[in-house]
């Protein structure tokens, strides 16, 4: 057994084979007094399940509304809060890290198993604000920046804070101190700690919020639906000559073009026939001038952000060896991130209801429809998931969990077919914050947890 005294408090830390219990309790009251707070692991120090669930598709372990103390071998989850009031004191344990990363190495991983290219496009994810070539050792992970997590963070010093909600959703002209978005970023700033935000990219990454509350409520047989737009992509086709087709592809991969996912380079090729006539001040590369000529050549499609576009074209061009080159640019709508889940469900509705209450909590828990029916299908979207009530019911949903249901959506449904499960917003995002820090953990720095215990802004009257 280990006593650390930090502050006001110590805490008492026993390793009970695998499993790491944390008592904080207060100075002068330790042995029969009874701890202010107690948490226990809900993960071991293997490592697996977390590359299972975030890159590799395996099914998520459901969540505790208890949070926990992680271990995943050289990383170190620090347990701040079991309730609304977070609390700072509690054991420090320095991981060995290999090398030191930078916020920029740092972000580049959890993009690859976060997928941020897929977030919807009003979704401000990624660095908000900070120095992205600042060393990285201690990571904060919270639900969202409340004034007690900025006092928490105030007080920890972490190199940087990662939320699942975005802070800074519109631009701000001022940062000025105060209760607000721009104040607390202000705090932030001025503490020297940046912020990182993966939100509606974590909700549809394989292991992330969704997969989360789907396994948290026991859904079986779980599938995608749901597809978000993303940021604005253009398609660019073009035409080369076989033998220079891979240099022109390489020049517009350079240049952003190709990239799906944790895929570069990625590019459609199909071959066939294109016909010119060369005329007068034409230096035509194949065929001849004053004549109708037909060579061979691949038509080649790439997927790009808007934002690349002219950057992918002036690459396109440089590249191609025609002194004409010929190119189309589409906008598309592709590669679509899936938000919701849907799975199969044994029990009945009231049974569900009660499952949610067991693992997400009961303070803002709703339900629209009979407990007796026994739906066979349940839909999860996970936050505020009304605007997807209709294609849950199209995936074959007959009853759904989300939050932020209001009252003319929910009689829609009922309309429908589909049975409507309320828990609240923050708390159907609980199973994944506890994956969120999971991941984190895994990335070989020092996490701080600050996540909460769901409850959101809300508490319970009396």
């Amino acid at each position: 057994m280990v006593v650390v005294v930090v502050g006001d408090g110590m805490v008492v830390t026993e390793t009970v084979g695998r499993v790491k219990m944390v008592d904080v309790v207060e100075v002068g009251d330790v042995g029969p007094a009874p701890p202010v707070r107690k948490t226990t692991t809900t993960a071991t120090t293997d490592p697996a399940p977390i590359s299972q669930r975030l890159g590799m598709g395996g099914s998520p372990s459901g969540s505790s509304r208890s949070r926990s103390t992680f271990d995943p071998l050289s990383s170190t989850v620090r347990q701040t809060t079991t309730d609304r009031q977070l609390s700072t004191s509690l054991e420090r344990v320095r991981p060995t890290i290999p090398d030191m990363a930078t916020v920029a190495s740092f972000l580049a991983s959890l993009a690859q198993r976060t997928r941020p290219d897929r977030a919807a496009a009003w979704d401000p994810v990624g660095l908000q604000f900070g120095d992205s070539e600042n060393a990285v050792e201690t990571v904060a992970v919270c639900h969202e920046v409340g004034d007690d997590v900025v006092e928490a963070v105030e007080e920890v010093q972490p190199d940087l804070l990662v939320s699942y909600h975005p802070l800074l959703f519109r631009p701000v002209d001022r940062l000025v101190r105060g209760r607000s978005p721009a104040g607390r970023a202000f705090r932030l700033i001025s503490a020297g700690v940046g912020l990182a935000v993966t939100h509606t990219d974590f909700d549809a990454a394989p292991g992330g919020t969704a997969d989360s509350l789907a396994a948290a409520l026991g859904l079986e047989e779980v599938t995608g639906f749901g597809p978000v737009q993303g940021a604005d992509q253009v398609k660019i086709v073009t035409f080369v000559p076989e033998d220079v087709t891979d240099d022109v592809v390489a020049a517009m991969s350079a240049a952003g073009a190709g990239r799906i996912g944790n895929y570069d380079s990625c590019s459609y090729r199909n071959s066939g026939w294109g016909s010119f006539a060369a005329g007068e001040g034409a230096e035509p590369v194949v065929g001849e001038k004053g004549a109708f000529n037909l060579e061979p050549e691949m038509r080649v499609e790439m997927i790009a952000p808007r934002s690349a576009e002219e950057a992918v074209v002036a690459a396109l061009v440089k590249a191609h060896p025609y002194e004409e080159p010929a190119f189309d640019v589409y906008d598309v709508r592709s590669n679509q991130a899936l938000i919701g889940r849907v799975g199969t469900w044994s029990g009945s509705l009231g049974d569900l209801v009660d499952r949610a209450a067991e693992t997400l909590g009961d303070i803002g828990l709703r339900f629209a429809g009979d407990p007796a029916v026994r739906p066979g299908r349940v839909a999860v979207v996970p936050g505020s998931g009304s605007s997807f009530v209709g294609a849950a019911r199209r995936a074959g949903a007959e009853a759904m969990v989300t939050g932020d249901v209001d009252h003319h959506r929910a009689v829609a449904a009922i309309d429908s077919g589909l049975a409507i499960v309320d828990p609240g917003h923050a708390a159907t995002e609980l199973p994944g914050m506890a994956a969120l820090v999971e991941l984190v953990a895994g990335l070989g720095v020092e996490v701080v947890d600050l996540t909460g215990d769901g409850t959101g802004p809300w508490s319970r009257p009396g």
